[in-house]
């Protein structure tokens, strides 16, 4: 098992001695995801071609949780969120084909099956926090890949280790206003209210990073809509 702590912006990962923080919500039994308020995703080519690319992608797949819900969210709970909507995203919208290449930048139904399995790991805890935030960011990134092969580089995510990924999605997806907590407009993207995170500091920070990798999962995907043209990316 690991532990990670923040110094500075900086992750710091170390040996955790024993095991744990009870879950915030019932184990695995219950069905990710938590909102019923409508269909699982809302993938459609019936999206607005004039809208912002930030709202478009947060148009395209549903909230997580619902509106009503306070209680308090795991990091479990979002890896199995964000791995479901992914490979719900990828079937719906698959990576373009690449006849250029000799083979794919990735395997789609490998990366199907590597989020499959992280999610059933989540849902069973049976994965350690930190262990899972990367394994979930190391997916996205092969997503990203697979439907543009740049992207990382146009983030600047190229020659990092996935914990350095990971670390800069964290430092992503949170404020930088001396405070450090999550971006108001991916809580909003993903229907988590600030009242219903993680009270535990790590927790917050890893549940920042892997909102961060989902939303650019989503933006890679609304830029292969139907109708979409260069000029709106």
């Amino acid at each position: 098992m690991m532990r990670s702590s923040l110094v500075g912006s900086v992750v710091v990962v170390r040996p955790r001695t024993m095991a744990a923080r009870a879950p915030s919500r019932l184990p695995s039994a219950v069905h990710l995801p938590r909102c019923t308020g409508g269909p699982p995703h809302r993938l459609t080519a019936d999206l607005p071609k004039t809208a912002a690319p930030a709202a478009c992608a947060t148009a395209i797949a549903s909230p997580w949780v619902d509106d009503d819900d306070l209680t308090e969210i795991s990091i479990y709970e979002v890896i199995a969120w964000s791995a479901e909507e992914a490979m719900e995203l990828i079937k719906q919208t698959p990576p373009p084909p690449r006849p250029s290449l000799p083979s794919p930048v990735h395997d789609v139904g490998k990366l199907l099956r590597k989020y499959e399995r992280l999610l059933h790991r989540a849902e069973a805890q049976s994965i350690d926090e930190c262990a899972g935030s990367k394994r979930l960011v190391r997916c996205h990134l092969m997503a990203w890949e697979a439907y543009e092969t740049i992207r990382p580089s146009l983030l600047g995510l190229t020659l990092m280790s996935i914990g350095e990924v990971l670390t800069e999605c964290i430092n992503r997806g949170n404020v930088n206003n001396g405070r450090r907590d999550i971006e108001p407009r991916l809580l909003a993207a993903f229907g988590v209210k600030p009242e219903s995170l993680p009270t535990n500091p790590m927790e917050r920070h890893f549940v920042a990073g892997v909102m961060y990798a989902a939303m650019e999962t989503r933006s890679c995907v609304w830029r292969r809509l139907p109708g979409r043209t260069d000029n709106e990316i």
